[in-house]
């Protein structure tokens, strides 16, 4: 994941940049009372980005990678064009559900 999506989910999570460091940038989760460092690197690790998200109590984001094992979990059923992004995702879970009347 790039460095700027994560950056931009923990600013969305409602974390702050606290400090900068040398080789490292400090965010903070004043909410839940935790903090985290981001390595300046134009690539960060999906299993590092997802420690820096449990390490700051919020929602860890969805990479591509995760998709793509959703979609192979449901027998490639994931649909995904431009103009129905929203649907995509929930149509093979909907489809397998039972309907209640």
């Amino acid at each position: 994941m790039k460095r700027r999506q994560l950056i931009r989910h923990l600013e969305q999570q409602g974390c702050e940049l606290l400090r900068e460091g040398a080789n490292h940038s400090v965010y903070v989760n004043r909410a839940a009372g935790k903090t985290s460092t981001v390595p300046r690197h134009s690539e960060v690790n999906d299993h590092l980005a997802r420690k820096i998200c449990k390490d700051l109590n919020i929602l860890a984001p969805q990479s591509q990678h995760d998709l793509a094992s959703l979609s192979w979990r449901l027998g490639g059923q994931l649909r995904h064009t431009p103009d129905d992004t929203s649907r995509s995702i929930l149509e093979p879970l909907n489809n397998s559900l039972p309907r209640i009347l």
